[in-house]
C-alpha cells in the first residue's frame, strides 16, 4: 500500500475526527460536507439530504447575482423631473446618508414636490413561510430601494421622506406626496457600490431585504418577474451541480419551506476560490466581523476561540435550525471548505449548546485532529 501524503493524512484525520465528533454530539437531523482546496470531498454525512438552512441560503443568492450581473455591476437611484414634480425611482439595495446628500445636491429650488415610483417590483404581500411577527424586525417589506439602517414597514417611502426632508432643509418647497409613475428627465442620480461590495455587506450583516433585492434584480436580468415565485428558477435551477431537493421560496432564507444541501453550499463556496485557493468573497470572520463577531457569541470559548480570525463563514439561525458554511485556514493547515446544517431543533433560537457543537465541528475541520 502506498504511503499517505501529508495532505491525505490530514484528510483522514478530519474524516475520523468528525466521525467521532458526530457520535459523541448526540445530534440528529444533521448534515455536513467538507472539501479540500481542490474541491475533493474530505468528509461528509448525509450531505445530499435537504435541510433548513436559514440564512446560509444567502450564499446561493449572492452566487447567482455575481454570476449573472457581474461583480462590477452597480444599481442606480434617480431623481426625475417632469417640470412640475420630482420622482424618485430605480433600484438601490444599500442607500446610506451620503447617497441622499449627493442625490439632492444639484436639485433646483423650484423642482416641486416629490413622488415615489417603486413600481419596479409588485406590491409586497407577506409570502407563505414568513411569519407576520418577522415583519418589520427581522425583515422589512421588499421594495427596490432599501435604506441600510431601517426597521419599519416601507423602506422605499423612508428614503423618499428623507430626500424630501433634505431638500426642505436646503430651502426647497418640497413635500413628499406619495406614490406615482415617473416620467420626465433625469436631474440627479447616485450609483450603488459595485455588486461585490453589496454582496459582501449582505453576507456580513445577513441583511434580509438586501438579499431579496439581489434575488429580484437577478431575476429581472434573466427575464423573470421580480417576485418570490421566481426565486427557485433564479437561484437554484441555474446552478451547474445536482440540486435535487434544494428549494428556495425566497432569497434571504427566512421561508419555512426552504431546503438546502451541504454539498451544494460547499460547491458554491469552492467556486469562489481564486486560482491560488483564496476566497474572493469575504465572509464574516469568526469572532471578529459581521454575524460571527464577538457580540453574537461565536468562537468565544477555548479551544475553539483559538480559531478566531482563521475561519470565514456564513451562519444561518432560525427557530428550529442552525447552520454554518465557509472556509477554515488555520496556520500550517490547508484551506478547507465546509458546511454543516442541523434542523429539527426544539425550543427557540439561538441554541447556544448547539452552537458550541458546531464550533467543535469547525475545530476538527480546521486542525484535522481526533
Amino acid at each position: 500500500m502506498p504511503e499517505l501524503t501529508v495532505q491525505d493524512r490530514g484528510a483522514v484525520a478530519v474524516h475520523l475526527g468528525l466521525r467521532d465528533w458526530r457520535r459523541a454530539s448526540g445530534l440528529s437531523h444533521l448534515s455536513y460536507h467538507v472539501r479540500d482546496e481542490h474541491g475533493v470531498t474530505v468528509a461528509q454525512h448525509e450531505a445530499m439530504i435537504p435541510r433548513r438552512g436559514a440564512s446560509t441560503a444567502k450564499l446561493l443568492t449572492a452566487d447567482a447575482a455575481l454570476r449573472v450581473l457581474g461583480a462590477g455591476h452597480r444599481f442606480r437611484l434617480e431623481l426625475v423631473s417632469d417640470g412640475d414634480a420630482l420622482f424618485l425611482r430605480g433600484c438601490h439595495p444599500w442607500v446610506q446618508v451620503p447617497d441622499l446628500r449627493l442625490l439632492t445636491a444639484t436639485v433646483h429650488s423650484d423642482a416641486g414636490d416629490l413622488l415615489l415610483d417603486d413600481s419596479r417590483y409588485p406590491s409586497f404581500c407577506l409570502p407563505d413561510g414568513w411569519a407576520p411577527e418577522d415583519v418589520p424586525l427581522n425583515v422589512q417589506p421588499v421594495t427596490p430601494i432599501n435604506l441600510r439602517e431601517y426597521f419599519g414597514h416601507d423602506p422605499a417611502a423612508a428614503v423618499a421622506e428623507a430626500i424630501a426632508g433634505l431638500l426642505t432643509a436646503r430651502g426647497h418647497a418640497t413635500r413628499w406626496k406619495g406614490r406615482g409613475l415617473s416620467h420626465g428627465q433625469v436631474v440627479a442620480h447616485v450609483d450603488s457600490p459595485p455588486l461585490l461590495d453589496v454582496a459582501v455587506e449582505c453576507l456580513q450583516s445577513s441583511h434580509n431585504v438586501m438579499a431579496e433585492i439581489l434575488g429580484r434584480e437577478t431575476a429581472l436580468s434573466i427575464g423573470l418577474p421580480p417576485s418570490f415565485d421566481s426565486m427557485q428558477a433564479t437561484l437554484v435551477d441555474r446552478l451547474e451541480v445536482d440540486t435535487a431537493g434544494v428549494l428556495l421560496m425566497d432569497a434571504c432564507g427566512l421561508a419555512s419551506q426552504n431546503r438546502v444541501r451541504t454539498d451544494v453550499l460547499t460547491s458554491v463556496l469552492h467556486g469562489w476560490l481564486d486560482d491560488r485557493a483564496r476566497p474572493t468573497v469575504p465572509l464574516p470572520i469568526a469572532g471578529v466581523t459581521g454575524t460571527l463577531s464577538a457580540v453574537n457569541g461565536w468562537f468565544q470559548r477555548d479551544p475553539e476561540a483559538r480559531l478566531r480570525g482563521y475561519v470565514m463563514a456564513k451562519s444561518g439561525t432560525h427557530h428550529d435550525c442552525l447552520g454554518l458554511a465557509g472556509y477554515t485556514f488555520a496556520p500550517d493547515q490547508p484551506l478547507r471548505v465546509f458546511a454543516i446544517l442541523i434542523d429539527g431543533l426544539p425550543g427557540p433560537s439561538p441554541h447556544p449548546a448547539v452552537r458550541r457543537q458546531i464550533e467543535a465541528f469547525v475545530h476538527h475541520v480546521a486542525l484535522g485532529q481526533r
